[in-house]
């Protein structure tokens, strides 16, 4: 490897010359090492650092010509190029970067200690490239002697060994369907060569595979660390040529696993379940995340024996739990005397279920205006979210139960320190009602209104387990309003247009319906009252622009989701108790407000 740098009389022949500085050239010629003869078409790569000490941006490449030489510029006053470093890469031949030192791509070169510099006119920057080594196989399932099923995972990777100064070398290539892999353009070196697999489809289409480590060993970085295996390389010579790298892989074992609450047996969903090796520190292995049923799986893993810890997803709503019956608060978990599971190999091992009593609750009664119990009523636990792009409304359960025949439920898996509860009757002709006591009616329908408006949300952090949460409903919420939203030019049916009713009373929209395919809305629940109807295409950010009923525009601020044009010009529709209006037609003039929709 030549570097030749120009220096101050390169500068001052510039100067004397009128041409700028600023542009740095970097030119040179590419050989092959053995022979010294030019390789043409090879792609020589000028990057930078850049702001931070990353050679990952190109400023430019080209290719060699029949002599094998090259010529690259840059602009060296752009306040980014504060380093230079040049890679040649060639068919049949290793990348070595401007030092000489071997690179696998443009991503690991790394000449971090000897970059050039940019404010030099003249950079010459010669490369001779040796052959490139191959390595060329198959991965195959050890029993079946077949490919594994094709997955995106299905990586075949190499990393050199042995001097430091070459570890970074690294290349990881995909497995195609019939299990073949190739990895080319690598120096001359030791290498570790590994493989890993995933089975496709679902947890129980098989097993996943333990990863390997050449020759012919497998570990699964919890019996058996992969990086102890890594003691024989691959050793390649210049330009040799490995077609005959097989690989088998091994299947491993899984445990698999549900943490369930001891109040009712519900499966507590998201659970994740970790491993620590016995008879020695304590060892993790993350499995994967707890299905809304509670299962969960870990592995895969080489057959010994383990202690199985479960970790709900919420912590300040169940404690976490050394298998099979210890329950614990995370800085108190101690795995000492827990009973070991014995894990055989290549087995998809159920074990019995952990039970965890909740460290929460919220229970209460519900019942109507005379006193009799509601069965079948659905309570709930969450917050009211502001939403995204300004949109205020959205009642987000986290928790729900439903009443049983003595109106009574209980509440639990819910986390935060504050949350709010409520019933989610809409429909059934009662008007739903958020804790304490704040009736769901129509302009507050269905209790998903700004979270502003509420009492405030209680506290579950410091009141665990809180009783006699009651609700009492009242009759009256089965008024509705039914219609469709239309093109006032062509009668064309509107779909996906957001409907809200705005009592005359306060002004305040309510949580909007979006109207179907043929522009029809329902909107039920409703209290006897006036009533404004509000169209618009879509929730904006600061402005809504709409319609009111039957043809006024309106545009309202959606900070406070309060009407604030003038009402005037609005008809307001009136439903009494028990009563539908049905047939209403909300014709609105597409092509002077709603063409083209409103981005949000």
């Amino acid at each position: 490897m030549r570097v030749l740098s120009s220096g101050l009389a390169v500068a001052a022949l510039f100067h004397a010359l009128g041409a700028s500085a600023a542009v740095t050239t970097v030119e040179g010629r590419v050989v092959d090492r053995a022979t010294q003869q030019p390789l043409a078409g090879a792609t020589v790569t000028l990057a930078t650092y850049g702001v931070f000490p990353t050679p990952r941006t190109l400023i430019t490449s080209g290719q060699t010509g029949s002599d094998g030489r090259y010529s690259l510029q840059v602009d060296a006053s752009n306040l980014f190029v504060n380093a230079l470093f040049v890679m040649a890469a060639a068919a049949g031949h290793a990348a070595r970067d401007h030092i000489d030192q071997s690179c696998t791509n443009f991503y690991n070169c790394n000449p971090s200690a000897s970059p050039l510099p940019p404010g030099m006119p003249l950079h010459v920057v010669d490369f001779a490239l040796d052959p490139a080594a191959r390595i060329r196989g198959q991965l195959l399932d050890a029993a079946t002697q077949q490919p594994p099923a094709y997955h995106v995972q299905n990586r075949v990777s190499v990393q050199h060994v042995g001097a430091a100064s070459l570890n970074h070398l690294y290349a990881s290539v995909p497995v195609d369907a019939a299990g073949r892999f190739v990895i080319d353009n690598l120096p001359a070196g030791s290498y570790s060569l590994e493989a890993a697999a995933v089975v496709a489809g679902g947890d129980e289409a098989g097993m996943p595979y333990l990863r390997y480590v050449w020759p012919d060993r497998h570990c699964d970085n919890f019996h058996v660390n992969c990086e102890s295996l890594r003691d024989t390389p691959l050793v390649l010579a210049t330009g040799e040529i490995r077609d005959d790298v097989d690989l088998a892989l091994q299947r491993g074992s899984r445990i698999r696993v549900r943490l369930t609450s001891a109040t009712n047996g519900d499966g507590i969903a998201h659970q994740s379940s970790v491993l620590a090796a016995t008879g020695g520190p304590w060892l993790e292995m993350s499995g994967y995340l707890g299905t809304p049923d509670g299962y969960s799986l870990v592995g895969p893993l080489l057959p010994g024996p383990v202690h199985l810890f479960l970790r709900p997803s919420h912590p300040e709503a169940y404690p976490h739990l050394v298998y099979p019956d210890r329950p614990c608060i995370p800085s108190d978990c101690d795995l000492a005397g827990a009973t070991v599971v014995d894990v055989p190999a290549d087995t998809l091992l159920t074990v019995a279920d952990g039970h965890v009593a909740p460290r929460r609750t919220i229970s209460g009664r519900v019942t109507d205006t005379g006193g009799a119990a509601l069965a079948g009523v659905r309570v709930s636990t969450g917050l009211v979210s502001g939403g995204s792009y300004g949109v205020p409304w959205g009642f987000e359960a986290e928790a729900s139960a439903v009443t049983d025949g003595d109106g009574r439920y209980r509440l639990e898996g819910y986390g935060g320190t504050h949350a709010r509860v409520r019933t989610q009757q809409a429909g059934s002709g009662y008007i739903d009602n958020m804790w304490p006591n704040m009736p769901c009616d129509a302009w507050n329908l269905f209790c998903d209104q700004s979270d502003a408006i509420y009492p405030p949300a209680i506290d579950v952090d410091t009141q665990p387990h809180l009783t006699a949460i009651d609700f009492v409903l009242q009759r009256g919420a089965d008024a509705s309003l039914r219609g469709r939203v239309t093109d006032a030019a062509t009668s064309a049916p509107l779909p996906n247009q957001r409907v809200s009713v705005v009592p005359v009373a306060n002004r305040l929209l309510a949580r909007p319906f979006v109207t179907d395919s043929d522009g029809r809305f329902a909107i039920t629940g409703l209290t006897p009252g006036d009533y404004y109807l509000f169209a618009t295409p879509s929730l904006g950010v600061a402005q809504i622009p709409g319609w009111l009923y039957p043809d006024q525009p309106c545009t309202t601020r959606a900070a406070i989701w309060l009407l604030s044009c003038d009402t005037a010009a609005a008809t307001p529709l009136h439903v009494d108790a028990g009563e539908t209006l049905t047939n209403i037609t909300f014709a609105v003039p597409l092509g002077l407000i709603f063409a083209g929709g409103f981005d949000p």
